[in-house]
C-alpha cells in the first residue's frame, strides 16, 4: 500500500517536472496545459504534505464548488479516469455487507442507486475529499448523508474519526443500513469502519477487526502509516463513542440566538448523541442546571 509520504513526493516531483516542460516548451497551448497541470499537482502535493483534505472545499452535501473544480481539473480528471478504470477491473463488488448493518463500498454513481435500494441502505458516510457526492435530494427515499473529507492513503484527525464513529453509532442504533464508502472501498472507508467496530466492542482488537473485514472484502488494506496512527489513537483513548450530551441554553438572556439557531443546533447534535435539553427560565438559571 502507498503511504502519505510516497504520495506527496510523487505529486510534488510531478509538479516540478511539468513546470520544467512549461518553461522550456515552445507551444503556447502545451505550455498552458503543462503549467495548469503543474499548479494542480503542486496544490494537491501541498495538501498531502500538511494533510489538508479541506483544500477541495467539499461541502456538507457532498458538492465541490465550481471554482475548485476549475483549479483542479487536471488532477480531478486524472482521478476520475483512474477510478473508472480501477473499478471496472476490481475483483470485488462495488459494495459488500461487512457487519449486520454495515457495508463498505466504492465511490457512488447513479447506476448504484438500485443496489442502494435493494440493500435498504438509508445512511451513507462518504470519506472522500476529491469526488462529488450524489444529489440525494433526487432520491426517492430519505438518505442520511455525511461527508468527512479524508485524503487517499492518509489518516483522518482524531476529531474526524470521533465524528464518524459517533455518527455511525447513531445510525446503527436507529436500525439503519449504513454504507461507508471511499474511492475504491479499500483504505479510508476500511479505516473508519475498523475504528467504529473496535469502539463499539472494546473486547475486540484492531487486528481481529481488520481480519474480519478482509475476509469479506479481499482488497481491503491499510498502509503502515495508517495502521500505526489508528492503533496509537485507539490505545491513547482518543476515539470513543460519546453516548450522551446535554445542552443548557439560556433563552432568557433576550439575545434571541436560541430561538434562531436552537433547532439547527439540536438537529446537528442529535446525529451524534442522545441529547438532553435544558432551557433556563426566570426562576431557574443556567448555574442551577450546571450544578
Amino acid at each position: 500500500m502507498l503511504s502519505n509520504i510516497h504520495i506527496k513526493y510523487f505529486y510534488l516531483a510531478s509538479a516540478v517536472l511539468l513546470a520544467y516542460f512549461a518553461v522550456t516548451g515552445t507551444s503556447p497551448l502545451l505550455t498552458f496545459i503543462w503549467a495548469w497541470t503543474s499548479l494542480s499537482l503542486f496544490l494537491v502535493g501541498s495538501a498531502y504534505w500538511f494533510n489538508l483534505a479541506s483544500i477541495f472545499r467539499k461541502r456538507q452535501d457532498g458538492t465541490i464548488p465550481w471554482y475548485i473544480r476549475w483549479g483542479f481539473i487536471p488532477f480531478l480528471l486524472g482521478s476520475r479516469l483512474y477510478n473508472h478504470w480501477a473499478r471496472k477491473r476490481d475483483s470485488v463488488p462495488s459494495m459488500q455487507k461487512i457487519d449486520e448493518q454495515l457495508y463498505l463500498g466504492c465511490r457512488l454513481f447513479s447506476a448504484d442507486l438500485q443496489k442502494i435500494k435493494a440493500n435498504k441502505i438509508t445512511a451513507i458516510l462518504d470519506v472522500t475529499a476529491e469526488f462529488d457526492g450524489l444529489d440525494w435530494s433526487q432520491f426517492e427515499d430519505h438518505i442520511e448523508y455525511l461527508n468527512i473529507p479524508i485524503l487517499d492513503h492518509s489518516v483522518p484527525t482524531s476529531a474526524q474519526l470521533n465524528q464518524a464513529v459517533n455518527w455511525l453509532h447513531r445510525q446503527v442504533r436507529a436500525n439503519k443500513q449504513v454504507l461507508i464508502h471511499c474511492a475504491m472501498g479499500r483504505g479510508r472507508s476500511v479505516l473508519v469502519l475498523a475504528a467504529y467496530l473496535v469502539c463499539k466492542d472494546k473486547q475486540r482488537n484492531f487486528a481481529e477487526v481488520l481480519q474480519q473485514i478482509k475476509q469479506v472484502r479481499k482488497t481491503a488494506g491499510l498502509n503502515k502509516w495508517q495502521l500505526r496512527a489508528l492503533e496509537h489513537m485507539l490505545k491513547q483513548g482518543k476515539i470513543n463513542i460519546h453516548k450522551v450530551a446535554w445542552i443548557i441554553a439560556n433563552p432568557v438572556s433576550g439575545g434571541g440566538k436560541w430561538q434562531e439557531y436552537g433547532e439547527q443546533i439540536q438537529d446537528e447534535l442529535q446525529a451524534y448523541f442522545d441529547l438532553t435539553l435544558k432551557l433556563t427560565t426566570e426562576n431557574i438559571t443556567a448555574n442551577t442546571f450546571a450544578k
